[in-house]
């Protein structure tokens, strides 16, 4: 972990004006919140939570409660170039709105625009659980234990749904500011 902060400095020191300019680009982009009206709720989109292969995950909020918070997943449909692709994305989304557990993230909405999903799911608010255990440095058995038992019940739900993850890495499971974890 050290040696990649270290070589991302580097980077950074080598390619100085290209890295601050999309930096703020960015930081622009971060500034400005995006209204989105859904069925039942009107959502503002804020700040970058993370990128994707097709778009980003951005923080998002009730208008009328901003302690209603929600992680907002951004398609945009010109990034979904390839058929397969477009199958794959509208496979996930119709599995996504199915799944209701307690350790599996929920999607509340999706919004579809000529360009853009917007998929509305739940905030995870202490991140990956990757990060968590490299904060740590060590977990303790019963700490271990205790995520354990969620993953196996979580997968449990999902396979008993019909559906198999594929990519279950410490990455792709999320912890909640109560530390609970969801797949």
């Amino acid at each position: 972990i050290k040696y990649i902060k270290m070589s991302a400095i580097l980077l950074g020191q080598k390619r100085e004006g290209r890295l601050d300019s999309s930096l703020n680009k960015e930081k622009e982009n971060d500034a400005k919140e995006q209204i989105i009206e859904g069925k039942n709720k009107t959502y503002v989109i804020s700040k970058t939570l993370g990128k994707g292969t097709f778009g980003k995950v951005k923080m998002a909020y009730n208008i009328n409660n901003k302690n209603e918070k929600y992680a907002c997943k951004i398609l945009l449909k010109s990034n979904i170039k390839d058929e397969d692709d477009n199958i794959r994305c509208k496979r996930e989304m119709e599995i996504l709105k199915r799944m209701h557990h307690v350790n599996v993230v929920r999607t509340y909405e999706i919004i579809s625009t000529d360009t853009t999903y917007f998929i509305f799911m739940d905030y995870c608010g202490k991140g990956e659980l990757f990060n968590y255990i490299v904060e740590q440095q060590h977990l303790s058995e019963e700490k271990s234990a205790f995520f354990y038992y969620q993953i196996i019940n979580g997968v449990e739900y999902i396979h008993n749904k019909g559906v198999c993850h594929r990519d279950l890495k410490p990455e792709n499971l999320l912890l909640t500011d109560k530390m609970k974890l969801k797949i």
